[in-house]
């Protein structure tokens, strides 16, 4: 797993648990990420994890 994201070294669970966290949020959203993380609040899971999704890039065309 670790070449897959790119690390050189062995991390920790808490590095685990922030990449599953970041790739839940990603795909699924917030709300999602914060059930499955256990978080009291989707304000907490906003405040670890926000800065850490993918936000998709939007095209917009004119005609």
């Amino acid at each position: 797993m670790k070449d897959k994201v790119g690390w050189t070294t062995q991390k920790g669970a808490h590095e685990l648990r922030k990449l599953y966290g970041a790739q839940v949020a990603t795909g699924y959203g917030l709300y999602v990420a914060q059930r499955l993380l256990g978080h009291s609040d989707p304000s907490v899971t906003a405040d670890y994890y926000a800065d850490l999704c993918e936000v998709p890039k939007v095209v917009v065309r004119e005609s």
